[in-house]
């Protein structure tokens, strides 16, 4: 009896994982007693990985509470601002200047899909495939923002034409620096291989926060980027007004939808 009491406590002890536990909570319990080791080839921390399983994804975005609700609003609002955008650039074309309002618009779609897909997921399973989704978006949305930054300081070298002379260019390099240094902070801390074997995962997962964080003030820098473009002489030029109130009103309602699904508790907890 004592000794199946003793093997007992030597398992590694579960904790509950719900939509308030961070994308990157250990998967254990550090209080609990010594964990069994894992075979002599394999990482520590990859012995008590979940299995990735996008079903577990589909059900946490499935479900009909406060979150689902904001993240549908959100993609709405994004598709029509997107459609918008699009409609607009492909049917008046410029040269290489289209090149970076459609690859920007490609950008910021990319990267509030990476965002969205962690919002919400309530079990290890969706958290883990919910994060090599949020990967795959965010790499999408870098490389756009590259292209789509690259094709207008070209355009304006063309045309020997003044850089960073409006609010729309000034918050537009800003924030463009700041997603690729926020793309190699995600890349440092999120990807397995680097939480293996350059960072260690225990502190990896403690700077998850700090990338959330940063994550959120970025989303906030990209809207006003938005909303200056709307001031656009280009856009001004070759749109009407209804067009751009649904571009401004869209964008509003995407970063709205995305505050009112923020969890505090994940930034702020210890």
């Amino acid at each position: 009896m004592s000794n199946d009491l003793r093997a007992s406590s030597d398992q590694p002890q579960p904790i509950h994982v719900g939509e308030n536990t961070p994308l990157l909570a250990a998967e254990t319990d550090s209080s609990a007693s010594p964990q069994p080791l894992p075979a002599p080839t394999q990482n520590p921390a990859q012995a008590y990985r979940p299995e990735y399983s996008l079903s577990s994804l589909v059900e946490a975005h499935s479900q009909s509470n406060r979150a689902v609700f904001f993240f549908w609003i959100t993609e709405i609002a994004l598709l029509v601002w997107l459609i918008t955008i699009l409609t607009t650039v492909l049917t008046h074309q410029a040269g290489v200047f289209t090149f970076h309002p459609i690859f920007q618009a490609l950008a910021v779609f990319a990267l509030y899909q990476g965002i969205l897909i962690l919002q919400p997921t309530d079990s290890p399973s969706s958290k883990r495939t919910g994060l090599l989704f949020h990967q795959a978006f965010q790499i999408f949305g870098t490389v756009s923002i590259i292209i789509g930054s690259s094709a207008i300081l070209y355009n304006k070298i063309l045309h020997s034409a003044p850089h960073f002379t409006s609010w729309h260019g000034l918050f537009g390099i800003i924030t463009a620096s700041l997603i690729i240094l926020q793309a190699v902070f995600g890349a440092l801390v999120g990807f397995e291989f680097s939480r293996d074997f350059i960072l260690g995962d225990t502190f990896g997962r403690k700077l998850w926060k700090y990338h959330r964080a940063s994550g959120y003030l970025i989303v906030a820098l990209m809207t006003i980027t938005i909303l200056t473009a709307t001031k656009s002489d280009w856009l001004l030029l070759v749109s009407n007004a209804f067009s751009i109130w649904v571009l401004r009103l869209s964008s509003l309602i995407a970063v709205v939808g995305l505050s009112s699904l923020i969890n505090f508790r994940k930034i702020f907890r210890r």
